[in-house]
């Protein structure tokens, strides 16, 4: 009935993100957890299945990706899947295309924290299979996810973080040319500065 959005509010003073959901009113926004864990929570990325939502956030600290159904009425997650172990995804997109499901990430435990990594199912909850050529590149400025890929005039992007001269310095989109499970193509088409980039 009105906009929701999942984000995260960070707390400085534990030095943790938390998951907060945001629901748009006549009067503004409500404000509620969504996800109180002892451990640092961010970028949560939502997809929609069969009739049901999902959350698969950043949690580096589980050692694993999980994903989490979302009640929209009460609030908060009422189910949780492991999606992969002993992976943990750092800034995870999880999204369909070419009949498959998706997961993007760079891993938590490798660093630098910019090679990208790519695994793909049948079904949303899974089990998901690594790509072939894992780990598919090493690059600061086009490995961290900016948010879910789409579609555009028949074609498909990603919007991904240019970290390549300071964290948050520009976002650029790149362009998911091949997808499949045997090939994966891209090549950044835009770069957008950010402030003082």
């Amino acid at each position: 009935g009105g906009l929701v959005i999942a984000c995260e509010a960070y707390d400085y003073a534990q030095r943790r993100g938390k998951l907060i959901e945001l629901r748009e009113h006549a009067r503004g926004f409500s404000r509620r957890m969504l996800h109180t864990p002892l451990h640092h929570v961010s970028f949560p990325c939502i997809v929609r299945d069969a009739g049901r939502t999902y959350c698969v956030p950043e949690q580096g600290a589980t050692g694993s990706t999980r994903l989490y159904e979302l009640d929209l009425e009460r609030g908060g997650f009422s189910a949780s899947y492991t999606l992969l172990h002993r992976f943990a995804a750092t800034d995870p997109v999880l999204f369909r295309h070419a009949g498959l499901w998706w997961l993007l990430a760079t891993d938590h435990d490798a660093l630098p924290a910019h090679v990208l990594h790519a695994f793909h199912a049948d079904k949303l909850l899974g089990p998901y299979r690594a790509h072939r050529d894992n780990p598919l590149h090493a690059d600061a400025a086009c490995a961290r996810a900016a948010g879910l890929p789409f579609e555009a005039n028949g074609r498909w992007y990603r919007p991904v973080q240019d970290a390549s001269t300071r964290y948050g310095g520009a976002v650029q989109l790149v362009e998911m040319s091949c997808y499949t499970p045997e090939s994966l193509e891209e090549r950044v088409v835009r770069r957008i500065a950010g402030c003082n980039a």
